[in-house]
Order: structure tokens, then C-alpha cells, then sequence
């Protein structure tokens, strides 16, 4: 089983200036449903324009009830994202092979 999901957030700059973007991508294997936020850190972010992309890495997630969850994943230009979740309800998924494409929206 596959599916997109969709999402969005801020990246908060050093200089404090905001950007909102959005997520779209796959999982397979999902099943149940859950709610997630995720915090996280950027690295080797030396421009802005970096931020978007396709991007991969490694993720796990399997909540039951309430769970934690943390992917880490890069893109192209060597920008990694590691971020971290807790989720509600119950829940199994793996990244897809395709990646998570993020865009700004603003």
C-alpha cells in the first residue's frame, strides 16, 4: 500500500526571519491514523534556496497510542534535516523510495 501525505511548517532562520513551506510525499506500508508534530535541526543550510527540494533518508515510525519517531534525511545539495515526532494513535509506516519533495509557500 502507498499514499501522499501532506504537511507543512516554518524554518526558523539563525537571523530569526520565518519561512513557511510545505511537504508532499509517500509512505507505503502505512496503516491507521495519526497526528504529528515534528521539531527538528538543519544542517550545511548555507542558502536559503537550498531548503527546497526532493528529499531522502532514513525514517523511523511506528506509534501505538503515543510514540516517538525521528528520520533524518537529506537532499541533493547536502542539506539534512533531523527531526523528531510524537505521535498520536496508532500507526506503522515506512519512507517511500521516492522521497518527500518541500517547497516554500510564502
Amino acid at each position: 500500500m502507498a499514499n501522499l501525505t501532506w504537511g507543512n511548517g516554518v524554518l526558523t532562520l539563525s537571523n530569526g526571519e520565518q519561512r513557511k513551506f510545505s511537504i508532499l510525499g509517500g509512505k507505503v506500508l502505512e496503516t491507521g491514523v495519526a497526528t504529528n508534530v515534528f521539531t527538528g535541526e538543519v544542517y550545511n543550510l548555507n542558502n536559503v534556496d537550498d531548503f527546497e527540494g526532493t528529499y531522502f533518508g532514513a525514517a523511523q515510525k511506528i506509534s501505538i497510542v503515543k510514540s516517538k519517531g525521528e528520520a533524518i534525511v537529506n537532499d541533493g545539495k547536502c542539506v539534512v534535516i533531523k527531526a523528531r515526532t510524537v505521535g498520536h494513535g496508532p500507526q506503522l509506516s515506512a519512507p517511500a523510495p521516492g522521497g518527500i519533495e518541500i517547497s516554500f509557500t510564502d
